[in-house]
């Protein structure tokens, strides 16, 4: 079994307590294993999910979607939360992690995933996220 992953760790200020797509992290599958090719039917178990927030504003808990489309309507992990663990030096930093272990096969060929966050209140900014998978 290989494992792989994709990051993406555009900074997204002001994630708050609702799902906002204009604020999703885009996962590109395929470009993490380098048999495959961008854009190829994605087949693959999905490991974990691993999401990095600073700036934290009272919120406790991260809930995260992920779907395979940029409009938030296609779930493939629907709405599931998790504590934030903070940093032990800074508590404004924290980090929140979902396991999966599902089969999946993305028959749109596109091999993209959206992760939208929200929070349970206050805010947050998502500075990184990563997903992993094993073929």
């Amino acid at each position: 079994m290989n494992i792989f992953g994709t990051s993406n760790t555009t900074s997204t200020a002001s994630i708050g307590t609702s799902f906002d797509k204009t604020k999703a992290h885009l996962h590109n599958l395929n470009g993490a294993d380098p048999k495959r090719v961008s854009g190829q039917t994605f087949r693959g178990v999905l490991g974990a999910i691993l999401v990095d927030v600073a700036a934290i504003s009272t919120a406790a808990t991260l809930t995260i979607r992920l779907t395979s489309d940029a409009d938030g309507d296609k779930c493939i992990i629907p709405d599931v939360s998790a504590d934030l663990a903070v940093g032990v030096t800074t508590a404004t930093e924290g980090s929140a992690v979902f396991k999966m272990d599902i089969p999946y096969v993305d028959v749109s060929g596109l091999d993209t995933l959206y992760l939208m966050v929200k929070t349970d209140a206050g805010t947050v900014t998502l500075a990184a996220s990563s997903i992993t998978w094993a073929n």
